[in-house]
């Protein structure tokens, strides 16, 4: 079984784990956008009631601004004009769709605000724009949890941690057969090759793997 462990020049693991938000690919680079309402990220500095949707009450996500010159969220706004007669939550006035607008100065001021890295919980130290919290936790933060990088593996560590669990203690880390001599995953070793026919090496580490989990 061949480990899925990817190296670059400099030796170091390459991983790139799945986020649960969407990268907001219209704002010039990645952000992270919430699946729906505005973002619940901790602010280093309260945040200013003009940068908050009148309708989740979190910081805005992609601002519309309707005619009456009130800000939603993206998704917020899309509920209220799903409605039969939407109106402005904030002024009741009726919404006309076609006279909202994207609001990207908004926007872009909103992005630059500082938070808290959302791993802060688990020790990460770093302040940094709203904007760069997506490449910070796909890139650098070192309290990211992750997936181990080897296929069969379902365990999840801090890349802080991950070089160590791959080397170390992941249990499909590649070890030698006392018996036979060969490369095989240590999780296999639990059961004596002497015992098993080379034929069913793989099924034997199908078994292995489902009693151990």
């Amino acid at each position: 079984m061949e480990p899925t462990k990817k190296m670059d020049a400099a030796g170091a693991l390459q991983t790139n784990p799945p986020l649960k938000l969407q990268p907001d690919r219209g704002a010039g680079s990645a952000v992270l956008v919430p699946e729906q309402g505005g973002y619940k990220e901790r602010f280093v500095k309260a945040v200013e009631d003009k940068y908050k949707c009148e309708k989740c009450r979190l910081v805005l996500c992609n601002p519309r601004q309707t005619e009456c010159g009130h800000r939603f969220c993206e998704t917020c706004m899309a509920a209220l004009l799903s409605s039969s007669s939407p109106k402005c939550t904030a002024c009741q006035e009726g919404i006309i769709k076609d006279k909202v607008f994207k609001d990207n100065c908004c926007k872009r001021e909103i992005l630059a605000l500082q938070i808290y890295c959302r791993n802060e919980g688990r020790g990460c130290a770093e302040q940094l724009t709203l904007g760069q919290l997506l490449v910070h936790l796909k890139n650098d933060c070192q309290f990211e949890e992750l997936s181990c990088v080897r296929a069969d593996c379902r365990e999840k560590v801090l890349r802080k941690d991950l070089r160590d669990h791959v080397e170390k203690a992941c249990k499909y880390r590649e070890a030698t057969c006392s018996h036979c001599k060969s490369q095989v995953p240590m999780i296999t070793l639990q059961v004596p090759c002497s015992l098993v026919s080379p034929a069913s090496r793989s099924i034997q580490v199908s078994l292995v793997h489902r009693i151990a989990f």
